[in-house]
């Protein structure tokens, strides 16, 4: 993972995952949910490989997973603590959270409170809460009840068989690429130029968490998702994300995650199950001509080019980036970029079984 000097509390694994419409997902269509382990004396998380299917003999159908990747690179004054970005990637979710800075005036780390939202959002879909809403209201609780004070922008992102679900309070945010184009972008959440909506601490004035945006999009294999905080999206256009996708995911490759998104495979007993997975490995290598760990490497590849080049612009004095059109609109002179905690997921929609996390 890429650190800039320091990084953040990452919770993570391998994924394998408009109107404003209410996010349902059913949690009955999980039968299997395999979580990684965080040290929680270090912050360092351990890899699992995990897996999404139906309970039941006869056929069981390969299911959409993401493949995923992340980078983190703080400000460089707040290097030496990790930054106030957070985030987790989940075998079937993510998230991404940025504790607001102007808590460093009283001597509050608001890191911390994005750190525990993003900790305790992975905790909910362990226990099976699946419904990003109600996910992000769960976490928000139990952070307050810790007595942690700041507050933080999130956006939570679950995926339930082809569709995808999200929650988003504030101006973290996120998009989904298909082909060459964007196919869905979320909408920030503010109440005026650049103060977004924050879930706080108890007996804060902070917003809630029913306030969150909540969407459902479709989306099918080879799609991208880009998660991140404002430090991405205030200084790299998405157009230039759009080429750095094209880049170092270019179709040829997203075209290997639609490889096993829809075939199916005989249900086999407890004791074939080892069986079952190194065959469809090797079936997933010899069709594609990428191993799983190769795809995964490549989808990390590109979460820490992304964030590289967001860091880049918003250290530029000269460099024009979308926050200072956007002050512009408003009436302020801005000239260069927006230094700031820079947090980039991405994940790669597949049918793939076997897509480790990215060592980060």
């Amino acid at each position: 993972m890429s650190s800039g000097g320091g990084g953040g509390l990452v919770v993570t694994e391998c994924s394998m995952t408009a109107a404003v419409v209410p996010s349902t997902v059913n949690p009955d269509a999980v039968a299997v949910l395999r979580d990684s382990q965080m040290d929680t004396t270090t912050g360092n998380p351990s890899t699992t490989i995990n897996s999404l299917s139906t309970t039941g003999g006869g056929f069981v159908p390969a299911k959409l997973q993401l493949c995923s990747g992340a980078s983190m690179i703080p400000h460089p004054e707040k290097a030496h603590r990790g930054g106030e970005d957070a985030l987790f990637l989940h075998s079937n979710g993510l998230g991404v959270a940025d504790g607001v800075g102007s808590w460093a005036l009283q001597g509050i780390d608001a890191g911390l409170f994005a750190r525990s939202l993003m900790l305790e959002c992975r905790k909910a879909l362990d226990a099976g809460m699946l419904e990003p809403g109600k996910v992000l209201a769960r976490a928000h609780d139990n952070t307050k009840a810790r007595g942690l004070r700041g507050s933080s922008t999130a956006v939570v992102i679950v995926l339930e068989d082809d569709v995808l679900h999200s929650a988003n309070l504030g101006d973290s945010s996120y998009m989904v690429i298909r082909g060459d184009e964007i196919y869905h972008k979320e909408q920030e959440l503010t109440h005026a130029f650049n103060t977004p909506y924050q879930l706080g601490h108890a007996g804060s004035r902070a917003d809630r968490a029913s306030d969150a945006v909540l969407r459902s999009v479709y989306v099918q294999p080879g799609d991208v998702i880009i998660a991140g905080s404002d430090g991405l999206f205030d200084n790299l256009y998405t157009s230039r994300i759009l080429e750095l996708v094209a880049e170092i995911l270019p179709a040829r490759i997203r075209e290997t995650a639609t490889t096993r998104a829809h075939t199916a495979s005989p249900g086999r007993g407890a004791d074939d199950k080892d069986d079952t997975v190194m065959e469809e490995a090797a079936m997933e290598k010899e069709q594609s001509g990428l191993s799983p760990e190769e795809l995964s490497d490549i989808v990390q590849q590109l979460a820490e080019r992304i964030a590289e080049e967001a860091h880049r612009d918003a250290a530029s004095k000269t460099k024009r980036v979308p926050f200072g059109d956007a002050a512009g609109e408003h009436g302020y002179a801005w000239d260069g970029g927006k230094m700031d905690d820079i947090t980039v997921c991405v994940s790669l929609v597949t049918g793939l079984s076997l897509c480790p996390t990215a060592k980060l």
